[in-house]
């Protein structure tokens, strides 16, 4: 590349001018210089030619944003904290960011990004501890330790730098705060792409030891005859709490409105729109810096979502987090029978926790009638039909009171199934419920299922079950199942093969086709429901404690 400058020559006279060269002329050159011309322009033409051959140089100090190797989060700054904390214009309330740690490394953000004119002046370290001001706690004299002899593309022997010079002492280029909270330490120092006359340097600063509240770190570079260089201030909040975060009291659920009427086999249970006092308390939530969206998270199982719990008004840092309030629960399609409340602490650097309420059997049910005519989920008792022989074409809904304590003979809705009523509910939640231990004998569920379409056969799943092995001929085994279509047939044995050769369809005649996992192949013969209905009554016989149905369903 070729640069071709051309100056106006100047007339001035007198000793400030070139005159004349050994060789004569000064068109043998670059430039065009004339015996006239003025010493001080021709250096500055020359200067101005060397900068455009020159390789682009360092960036300033000035460029350059101080980043810490150990990640800031963000908080609110609670009150009656010491004076250090309240500083660069915050007040409680406001949000700071936060260092947890009291070691870390200030840099500049990408290790190539180094400094010019790194053989020149002197490097300061200045703090700012706790409002005090930005005042230099560390000096090193970069003139004084400086080899310029170091020749080639080549970098300073840092192990060298141990010239005390007009800063403090130092050794392997690194200089200790003068509060000893750190150090400052050049980490690089040489050519900078090529050119000797450019020199880049990296430095960091090791801080340790700080005081808790607010702290600000910066560089300056002080070269004689310029301004000085300074870093962009980088500033933080230093927590030094120790403290865990803990539950001072476990969270705890208690009733407070009962007004729903959901029952299932004689037994109550909570529903949507009764109402619960929640009440937990929470320690050190707000040492010495707080959560700035969610403080506390709880989640009572009988809500649709969780619950953010935040101080109305700006805390104390010594003040503890109460929850105490009346929640409604409000929950649709869900079923539990131990309802409960899970809150959780959170703190900007902490590590959070959670507590549970004591399992106290809270039953809770926000379904409605979900049941269908081809789909039992034991969620409700709707389809549900008492005991008896239906030599008629029933009613099929709304022929069971849920309300009614269960007697001998019938089976228990409980759990999202239907079993044996074996189990003691009086330590349920609603408050009396009924103790189902006493039972004998067998053990009756039914309901009745419905197709438009007219059908002679069936398919009944039975979930939690396999049916293979575990539905038994009438009066066998631990589980029995009989089908009906009312007015045509009598009780068919579901656990039996069929017979066509013996089958009239009179009470126990074998009506299994085969069965698979837990679905029955069941026939009725030669009979239809298209005159039952469209209805089949399906009585389940549980002869024990043995057998659990989750699910009943039919495929016509």
């Amino acid at each position: 590349m070729a640069v071709i400058l051309t100056r106006q020559s100047s007339t001035a006279k007198g000793s400030d001018t070139l005159g004349e060269p050994t060789d004569t002329t000064y068109f043998d050159g670059l430039l065009d210089l004339f015996p006239t011309t003025r010493i001080a322009d021709a250096v500055d033409w020359i200067n101005e030619v060397l900068q455009d051959l020159a390789p682009a140089p360092p960036e300033s100090l000035l460029n350059i944003a101080l980043v810490s190797n150990r990640t800031p989060v963000i908080g609110k700054m609670p009150d009656d904290l010491n004076i250090r904390w309240y500083q660069d214009g915050k007040i409680a309330g406001n949000t700071i960011y936060v260092i947890p740690f009291d070691n870390l490394v200030l840099s500049s953000p990408d290790p190539t990004t180094r400094f010019g004119r790194g053989g020149e002046g002197t490097l300061k370290a200045r703090q700012n501890d706790g409002g005090s001001g930005l005042s230099t706690v560390a000096t090193l004299d970069i003139s004084a330790n400086f080899d310029s002899d170091v020749v080639g593309p080549a970098v300073q022997d840092l192990t060298t730098w141990d010239i005390q010079g007009t800063g403090d002492p130092c050794t392997d280029a690194t200089v200790n705060f003068t509060n000893g909270m750190g150090n400052l330490q050049v980490t690089y120092c040489g050519w900078h792409n090529d050119f000797n006359a450019w020199q880049r340097m990296n430095v960091r600063l090791n801080v340790s030891g700080i005081d808790e509240g607010f702290n600000s770190f910066a560089l300056v570079h002080a070269v004689s005859m310029t301004p000085d260089d300074s870093s962009g201030e980088y500033k933080m909040w230093y927590d030094d709490d120790p403290n865990a975060l803990s539950f001072l009291s476990t969270p705890t659920v208690v009733q407070t409105s009962l007004t729903t009427a959901k029952y299932l086999s004689g037994v109550r249970y909570y529903g949507i729109g009764d109402t619960f006092t929640v009440n937990y308390e929470g320690a050190n939530v707000y040492k010495k810096c707080y959560h700035i969206s969610n403080v506390s998270i709880y989640n009572f199982e009988a809500r649709s979502s969780s619950t953010t719990k935040n101080p109305i008004t700006t805390p104390s840092f010594t003040d503890t987090l109460l929850v105490n309030e009346i929640i409604a629960a409000n929950r649709p399609s869900y079923y539990d029978i131990d309802t409960r409340l899970t809150a959780t602490l959170y703190h900007p650097w902490k590590t959070s926790i959670s507590a549970t309420s004591p399992s106290e059997s809270r039953l809770y049910n926000g379904y409605g009638n979900v049941s269908t005519a081809k789909n039992e989920y034991f969620l409700d008792e709707n389809y549900r039909l008492p005991n008896g022989s239906y030599d008629s074409i029933p009613t099929l809904t709304g022929q069971w009171n849920s309300i009614t304590t269960l007697v001998n003979g019938q089976a228990l809705v409980y759990n999202i199934g239907v079993s044996y009523p074996n189990h003691n509910l009086t330590s349920t939640l609603p408050t009396g419920n009924p103790n189902y231990t006493g039972f004998t004998g067998n053990q009756y569920y039914l309901r009745g299922f419905y197709d438009s379409d007219p059908h002679s056969n069936v398919v009944l799943n039975l979930s939690g079950l396999t049916a293979d092995t575990e539905v038994s001929p009438l009066g066998t085994g631990d589980l029995n199942v009989e089908i009906k279509l009312p007015t045509q047939t009598g009780w068919l044995d579901g656990g039996t093969d069929f017979n066509v050769a013996i089958f009239t369809g009179a009470d126990g005649d074998g009506c299994k086709v085969s069965a698979t996992g837990s679905s029955l192949s069941l026939t009725f013969g030669t009979f239809s429901s298209a005159s039952s209905g469209g209805m089949v009554i399906v009585r389940i016989t549980f002869r024990n404690t043995s057998r659990f149905i989750s699910g009943m369903s039919v495929n016509w």
